[in-house]
């Protein structure tokens, strides 16, 4: 220690004896009690916090894939559509094989098919690594902070707003590192089946693009202005959930002296879930969820309404000249006209924005 100090020079003596006095003013203004609890707080830190000595050794699961060459060359020749065509793979995890069906997304995102990192979506049995998820999408995502619909998950499901499983992997494919993607659930019928909620299916609508089943970009089809512009993804029965949303939209196309009240609607939809959901988009600030794609309904096994889950925020916080009262599609148009659903809109953005 001394010849520490030597080597050190005055500076160093000077250094010590300013870190004696900071100390012995500390464990005056603290007393002897507290000060003693923070030094060995901050040992014990020290010593068994692995942060405290480096990075962290961070891990996320890895996916290991085995798809034929052969067959993966012919998934490419429909790129950059998706073609509809599923081929069979294997999973590899813990020592074990698990058979699946794999195809790649293709779409319109460039990041979903240029270069070597393609997405892709995988058919698992039920005994997979990702049970009990049956189907999953693996993203090249869209930014290049692979964070958006991650954050956007955590803040949805904080407010109480229904949202997909989602998580990131390390793919390794036919034995070459793909990177970090990100893993989605694949909305279905089994939504509330996979979260305890309800013993089977429920019926479940998807708003979106028409599927690309050929080399060719479908037309988007308003969501809001007929229930066939949504399309099933349910084994449940559609009856009585097709006429609650044939009935939603009825309300939404009504005009203006002969649209029921707002209680007539309240019949069809969850409106507090969709009061909640239209604050969780203004609060992300993303405009990617319109009249044409990105929402999804899915019937209550417990009220037996319609309710929203959140689909690819993307981008996130991008608000730009984002009115307050936003309105991406034509029932968030006629909803925000009603002064108590707005009212109860208003208060779970700003209890959610912490101003409240």
């Amino acid at each position: 220690m001394i010849g520490a100090l030597r080597r050190m020079g005055w500076p160093g003596l000077l250094l010590c004896l300013f870190a004696l006095l900071v100390n012995a003013l500390g464990i005056f203004l603290l007393g002897p009690k507290n000060a003693a609890r923070i030094a060995w707080s901050a040992a014990a830190s020290a010593t068994l916090d692995g942060l405290a000595e480096g990075p962290f050794d961070l891990r996320i699961p890895v996916v290991e894939l085995q798809v034929q060459p052969e067959l993966l060359d012919r998934l490419g020749e429909h790129l950059p559509m998706t073609g509809g065509e599923y081929v069979p793979a294997i999973i590899r995890s813990n020592g074990l094989e698990h058979h699946a069906e794999f195809r790649y997304r293709g779409g319109v995102f460039t990041a979903h098919f240029l270069g070597s990192k393609k997405s892709f979506r995988l058919k698992l049995g039920k005994r997979d690594p990702f049970a009990p998820f049956r189907s999953l999408d693996f993203l090249n995502p869209k930014t290049a902070d692979l964070l958006h619909n991650r954050m956007s998950c955590i803040i949805a499901d904080q407010m109480g707003v229904a949202c997909p499983f989602d998580g990131f992997v390390f793919v390794r494919l036919n034995g070459e590192d793909h990177g970090v993607m990100e893993v989605i659930e694949h909305i279905g019928g089994r939504f509330e089946q996979l979260r305890g909620v309800a013993k089977g299916q429920v019926p479940v609508f998807k708003g979106d693009f028409p599927p690309i089943d050929r080399n060719s970009v479908p037309k988007g089809k308003l969501l809001w202005a007929s229930a066939d512009s949504w399309q099933y993804e349910s084994k449940a029965d559609s009856s009585e959930a097709k006429a609650l949303l044939q009935a939603a939209i009825q309300w939404v196309n009504a005009a203006d002296s002969l649209r029921p009240s707002i209680d007539s609607l309240a019949r069809c939809l969850d409106l507090s879930a969709f009061a909640r959901y239209n604050a969780l988009i203004h609060l992300l600030g993303t405009w990617h969820i319109d009249n044409f794609h990105n929402q999804w309904l899915v019937r209550s096994a417990d009220t037996g309404l319609l309710y929203p889950v959140l689909w690819d925020a993307h981008p996130l916080f991008d608000r730009g000249s984002m009115p307050f009262h936003f309105t991406p599609d034509a029932l968030s148009f006629h909803l925000m006209r009603d002064k108590d659903w707005r009212l109860e809109r208003d208060i779970a953005l700003c209890i959610a924005a912490g101003l409240q």
